[in-house]
């Protein structure tokens, strides 16, 4: 029997996928049928593959053997920034339109890639939507993982967001505490989320903001945002338009915290070029 807690980079996530991250060279097919003949529980109930894990959630499985088996070649290869790198952790520069984590849709993503770049396992220390750009922080092993997702928890490493919204603001800055709601087993959570915003470029149809999310719910950036009447450009899910846009106009531009093994103050910043070319409009 096997035995993992779920951390906040996991919560939400669902049951397969959670799963697939735990144990990367288990195929989905062998995960589908565990689940389907109710070998797989979590807090010790069944459960079925919609399934969503929580924080603190410990789910169980079968002794599924997770032995090393040589990287497979991805489908096609992407080409990878890395904006830093050392012994212990690695920061790449995500472009948007790739999932960070495999799903039984994704033809390949981020993890496979860099996985197979590096022909090391890493361990995923934090979330960036698909359609989001930017900055995303993978530990080497996983004890550094660990430590660096307790900061992403106790709001130690500082995230800084650019985000373009149509339209103009009167506010400069602006302070969003508006809970998120998640649905868990069809009981509805109110999760408090706190963003701070301020205006930072204003164009004549569209603004650029700087957003800074003190707490790290699901979407928080883009529900803040939409609470205050301007959703992010080029977002599918909270900005229905039937313009034709390239992206969604959310940018991870910067990453500021203390080393989990040296101490030391880093701070890494990712260029936001791909984001102002709406500025010409």
């Amino acid at each position: 029997m096997l035995k993992f807690k779920v951390t906040q980079i996991d919560d939400d996530a669902r049951i397969d996928k959670f799963l697939k991250r735990q144990l990367p060279n288990v195929p989905y097919s062998l995960i589908y049928k565990l689940l389907r003949k109710g070998a797989i529980k979590i807090n010790g109930k069944k459960v079925k593959q919609d399934s969503r894990v929580s924080i603190e959630d410990i789910v169980i499985t079968p002794n599924i053997s997770i032995d090393h088996i040589p990287q497979i070649k991805p489908l096609f290869i992407l080409p990878i920034t890395t904006v830093y790198e050392d012994d212990h952790l690695i920061i790449i520069d995500k472009p948007c339109g790739i999932a960070v984590q495999g799903g039984s849709k994704q033809r390949t993503n981020l993890i496979e890639q860099i996985e197979f770049s590096m022909n090391s396992k890493i361990y995923p220390v934090h979330r960036l939507d698909k359609e989001t750009s930017g900055l995303i922080i993978f530990g080497k092993n996983n004890l550094i993982a660990k430590l660096l997702s307790e900061k992403f928890k106790s709001s130690q490493i500082k995230k800084t967001y650019i985000a373009i919204i149509e339209g103009k603001p009167k506010w400069n800055n602006k302070v969003v505490n508006e809970s998120i709601t998640k649905t868990d087993n069809g009981e509805t959570k109110y999760l408090k989320a706190t963003t701070h915003f301020q205006r930072k470029k204003v164009g004549n149809r569209f603004t650029m903001v700087e957003a800074q999310p003190i707490t790290g719910r699901k979407h928080q950036i883009r529900l803040h945002l939409l609470h205050l009447g301007y959703p992010i450009y080029g977002d599918k899910k909270y900005n229905v338009s039937k313009e034709k846009v390239k992206r969604m106009y959310l940018h991870a531009s910067q990453l500021t915290f203390d080393h989990p093994i040296t101490k030391k103050c880093l701070s890494v910043k990712s260029p936001i070029n791909d984001l102002t070319d709406v500025f010409k409009q």
